[in-house]
């Protein structure tokens, strides 16, 4: 089963990588999350014994392409 999910996202920041072999290569950092409901994908067995509600977390660093 599938179904729309709405992620909130937050812009960390954009600067320069600091170090390494790829310093000073312009890097943007962001994450995004949205709260998911089991039952809403047809996966609500065992609740109450196992949570319905969880949480999907992304978090993305990127660096500018050479």
């Amino acid at each position: 089963m599938t179904g729309p999910v709405v992620l909130q996202g937050r812009f960390n920041k954009a600067a320069p990588y600091p170090f390494g072999p790829k310093e000073g290569v312009p890097t943007i950092g962001f994450e995004v999350s949205a709260k998911l409901l089991r039952s809403d994908f047809g996966l609500g067995a065992f609740t109450p014994a196992v949570s319905d509600e969880g949480e999907l977390r992304i978090s993305v660093e990127a660096l500018a392409a050479e």
